[in-house]
């Protein structure tokens, strides 16, 4: 819990960092106010974690002719191979989630500006 919260803090930093100074030195996005930072650190964070999402590759179940492989050697290969798909979408997964985590806080901040303000 506390690495995704430290997860969390960090990527809002960076993100607004990164927003501060492409506004400082290039000013294309022309943002005025703090919320207009908040919401672009939101839609960055939550842009990262969707094209993250798009890109996890799909369970394929395409059946190659493997000729020169017995049958258990065959079986082995699958096995291992879907082990470390298994282990890269479990990983790719969990960097999701704590991005779309890291886009809460921005999105309570933008919220209660637009409602109190």
């Amino acid at each position: 819990m506390f690495s995704t919260i430290k997860f969390v803090i960090i990527t809002n930093v960076i993100i607004y960092l990164a927003v501060f100074a492409e506004e400082t030195l290039l000013g294309v996005l022309s943002l005025h106010h703090v919320v207009d930072y908040a919401f672009i650190t939101l839609v960055i964070s939550w842009g990262s974690a969707a094209l993250l999402h798009m890109s996890l590759p799909f369970q394929s179940s395409k059946k190659g002719k493997v000729s020169l492989l017995k049958r258990d050697e065959v079986m082995n290969a699958k096995k291992n191979v879907l082990e470390a798909q298994k282990e890269e979408s479990t990983s790719t997964m969990a960097t999701i989630i704590k991005l779309a985590w890291a886009g809460v806080p921005s999105l309570i901040f933008v919220l209660i500006y637009h409602f109190l303000f």
